[in-house]
């Protein structure tokens, strides 16, 4: 793929996914060991938390889930009205994509025409893994990213990315994505084993 290409699409419109639809309507934000009592749809017994992401994201109902990693259970929602520190449990709220990203779609696509299929795909997946490689907890997004450049500032790179995904997940903009490649452009420099990945 090429260099920092699945950062540069996802910087024209967030969140990314060109398999079904290029913008999925749905992403999440995690809150490791948090537990979102009550609201709950139906549980699904014996599954993984990628199977639970899944099935919340699939259902318009679901606005919000539990994941117990002890039990392998998951408890899809209908909201968030309360939130409760519980060891194990990891929860998800389900943003939605603005509607203006998605009443733009087709011409942006078609701006990207030069791209190959598997570019495409592999921004998809970075848009798509991105909470759970950036969890944002209960941190409020302002304060993600003032504490991302602060970070950067310090010379922790490494922080400075994981704030700014985590900020990316709760909000999905543009610029945010924008920062974030640059984040991993800055952070290849330093990492010869990792480079390519990074990049």
């Amino acid at each position: 793929m090429r260099p920092i290409i699945a950062c540069f699409i996802l910087t024209l419109f967030p969140f990314a996914a060109f398999a079904e639809d290029p913008v999925p309507e749905r992403f999440i934000a995690i809150i490791r060991n948090m537990d979102f009592p009550g609201g709950d749809i139906r549980p699904i017994f014996d599954t993984s938390f990628e199977a639970c992401e899944t099935a919340c994201l699939t259902d318009p109902n679901c606005t919000a889930f539990t994941y117990n990693e002890r039990s392998n259970a998951c408890f899809p929602k209908t909201g968030v009205s309360e939130m409760l520190p519980f060891e194990g449990a990891t929860s998800a709220e389900v943003m939605t994509t603005p509607a203006f990203v998605l009443a733009g779609l087709d011409a942006r696509v078609a701006a990207l025409s030069f791209l190959s299929q598997g570019d495409l795909n592999a921004a998809r997946s970075q848009a798509e893994g991105l909470a759970r490689l950036h969890p944002a907890d209960t941190w409020p997004v302002p304060q993600l990213i003032d504490s991302a450049r602060s970070a950067r500032a310090a010379g922790n790179l490494q922080g400075a990315v994981n704030l700014t995904g985590a900020a990316i997940t709760r909000t999905g903009t543009a610029g945010l994505w924008t920062e974030y490649a640059d984040l991993l452009l800055a952070l290849s420099r330093e990492q010869g084993q990792s480079r390519f990945q990074l990049e």
